[in-house]
């Protein structure tokens, strides 16, 4: 499998790029893929489909991991020293805030019952409870400095 991608694609500057026709799927020069409309860019080869992160891994360093984590969040930059291999939790750890908080702040939630701002974040597979706070700004700053302690370089604020 990936003998025949070598065979047709190159990387070149974060993209893959066609190096062999491959019939109405793609031409000699021509980008592999589509963007999906949401955050990656993707496409058919040999009936699977592929996020072009995999590929490029997997052309540089002969395989595809389960998880491949983008370093600055952004999942069309998938130039190489953007890319890391990851396991789960430190893949969802580089996660973005989830566009459905109440709070706009990452690990900050509003406990109506306390009147409170609760902060919690994930360690290993397992929520962490930080503290409540009367102010959403200092939760907000308590919830970084615990992703930045126990999350390290997969902490991500936004």
């Amino acid at each position: 499998m990936i003998e025949d991608m070598r065979e047709y694609f190159e990387y070149k500057d974060g993209k893959i790029f066609w190096k062999k026709d491959k019939g109405s799927r793609g031409k000699v020069g021509q980008r592999f893929g589509s963007f999906d409309g949401s955050r990656y860019w993707h496409g058919m080869f040999n009936g699977k489909m592929y996020r072009e992160h995999q590929l490029v891994w997997a052309l540089l360093y002969g395989v595809i991991p389960e998880y491949i984590d983008h370093v600055d969040g952004n999942g069309l930059n998938n130039c190489i020293e953007n890319l890391r291999e990851v396991t789960q939790s430190q893949n969802m750890m580089n996660s973005r805030l989830r566009k459905d908080s109440s709070t706009k702040k990452k690990n900050v939630t509003y406990d109506a019952a306390r009147k409170k701002y609760r902060v919690e974040i994930t360690v290993n597979g397992t929520k962490k409870r930080i503290g409540r706070f009367d102010d959403i700004e200092l939760a907000s700053l308590v919830a970084e400095e615990a992703r930045d302690k126990y999350h390290k370089q997969f902490a991500r604020s936004f």
